[in-house]
């Protein structure tokens, strides 16, 4: 018996050092299986304490074979017990370095290999159990509609979760499996319709998080979407799309423009902006469902430009005018004067920042007409960059690590600020902090304004060049996102492009 009991000891002793030895490195402790309507998933514990992941969830059937260019169809049920431990593929798209040294979605935490079979979620959540009822954050990942995943370690959830909300990323599917719209689609299509895959996918995924996410702890009627660049353009495209009513209840788009204005004429992009001013009126002025915004953009959104094609002299400034802006030259020219060769080359990536706010200030202004809550911030902050390293200031993409307040995580994105120099610095880690927690203040109540925060005032006067400035440097206040000139110019070219070929009238 005194042997059996030592052996006992010994056997109890060698299974705590293994488990010790496991959570040391970094090995996942499970949790609790969850309910969802497909079956039961085990999760995983996250990278902060009290968070527990839960990886490659399929929210829609894989969109292979018949499938494929198809809108996205419910997923099957399984049996037993589904491991969440990892993440699904990442939709098919072009590698790194297409675009930059690494991709997001492919080279890091061990991902997958990419395939077509991509349609899952992922969910971290700081609940106890089901009953809880705490917000919901769902980030739509940028990438030009070519690339990104919901898989990329700069999108993980631990520290937003943290916070107290239910943080899911999801893969839709870009480049041509995403977006393809062809005659045989349409004639095939029982709606007389094709392309947009990835906007049904994700709007699959909203509705996989309406019917499920109360068995994670969120509150299935308290649905932020956030996202960046394309993935925020997918926002403002689904704030007016009627099979997404009722899925989400707030947005955040960040630096991503829905509808163009005829900055540069191309008769490709014309022949497109003809189709979605059609899309637009068949819709109505007034299509845009009631949900609060919090939209905004980045002071240097151009900067990642500078460099591309021929130098920008002050002549080839002046002289390209008439292209750029058409009638509205002598408007453009007072709006961005170059009297020198250096002016004209900062002049040159002036116009995407400034579109790009503009386009979120209309979206939050159009929301606030409707007696919607809406917030609109201008991100002035500079981050930290490696010395050698290209300084593209506030840059596009460079709100990303402080929204999800992950300074340590690796970039991937046009804006890549340092690691080693942020991750510890004070500044940039309590600027983190602050930015993070007014994302979620928004999302946990329509307001982001919250104790020991600087006051955030609504948008409330139309055509207002005020904003909230996000700056830890100089301190996050209330200026001015835009000059007079500027907003004449931007006024002009909707007026010209948009609202008189849709007939719209003041106020609509």
């Amino acid at each position: 018996m005194k042997t059996r009991a030592a052996a006992l000891r010994i056997a109890v002793a060698s299974a705590l050092l293994a488990s010790a030895a496991a959570a040391q490195a970094g090995q996942p402790t499970l949790a609790k299986p969850v309910s969802t309507k497909q079956g039961k998933i085990q999760g995983v514990a996250g990278n902060e304490d009290g968070i527990t992941v839960f990886k490659g969830i399929p929210f829609a059937a894989p969109p292979v074979g018949d499938l494929r260019w198809e809108q996205p169809q419910p997923p099957a049920k399984w049996s037993g017990v589904r491991d969440g431990s990892k993440y699904g593929a990442p939709c098919i798209q072009n590698p790194a370095p297409t675009r930059f040294p690494k991709n997001g979605a492919t080279d890091f935490n061990n991902a997958p290999e990419m395939s077509e079979d991509c349609l899952y979620l992922n969910v971290w959540t700081p609940a106890k159990t089901g009953k809880e009822k705490l917000p919901v954050m769902i980030w739509l990942y940028g990438g030009a509609y070519n690339e990104g995943g919901g898989n990329a370690p700069f999108s993980e959830g631990d520290k937003l979760a943290k916070k107290g909300v239910v943080l899911v990323t999801f893969n839709y599917r870009v480049g041509s499996l995403g977006f393809m719209s062809h005659p045989e689609l349409t004639a095939a299509s029982p709606h007389k319709a094709s392309g947009n895959q990835a906007l049904g996918d994700s709007i699959a995924a909203f509705k996989w998080v309406k019917e499920n996410i109360a068995a994670f702890g969120g509150d299935p009627d308290r649905v932020t979407l956030f996202g960046e660049s394309a993935g925020a353009a997918m926002i403002g495209g689904l704030v007016g799309a009627p099979p997404a009513r009722g899925t989400f209840e707030r947005g955040i788009p960040e630096s991503g423009a829905w509808m163009g204005l005829g900055i540069a004429k191309m008769g490709t992009r014309e022949a497109s902006e003809a189709r979605t001013l059609e899309a637009a009126e068949k819709l109505g002025a007034k299509s845009l469902a009631p949900v609060d915004i919090l939209a905004g953009s980045n002071a240097e959104e151009g900067s990642f430009t500078a460099g591309f094609g021929p130098p920008v002299t002050k002549e080839s400034w002046a002289a390209g005018a008439q292209q750029r802006w058409g009638d509205l030259a002598e408007t453009g020219m007072a709006a961005y004067p170059a009297a020198t060769d250096a002016e004209a080359a900062t002049a040159a990536t002036l116009p995407f920042s400034d579109a790009m706010a503009w386009h979120m200030r209309l979206l939050a202004e159009s929301q606030s007409a409707i007696g919607k809550n809406a917030w609109h911030y201008w991100f002035t902050h500079r981050p930290l960059y490696d010395e050698g390293q290209k300084d593209l200031g506030a840059g596009h993409t460079a709100e990303i690590p402080y929204v999800f307040n992950n300074l340590a995580a690796p970039r991937t994105y046009p804006a890549g600020s340092s690691v080693d120099l942020m991750k510890n610095d004070p500044v940039q880690l309590a600027f983190a902090d602050q930015v993070s927690q007014y994302w979620v203040n928004f999302a946990a109540t329509g307001n982001p304004n919250g104790k020991g925060l600087p006051e955030w005032q609504a948008v409330k006067d139309l055509g207002s060049t005020e904003a909230m400035l996000l700056d830890g440097n100089k301190g996050s206040a209330k200026g001015h996102w835009t000059t007079d000139a500027k907003l004449k110019l931007y006024e002009g070219l909707f007026e010209r492009d948009v609202a008189k070929p849709l007939g719209l009238k003041e106020g609509e």
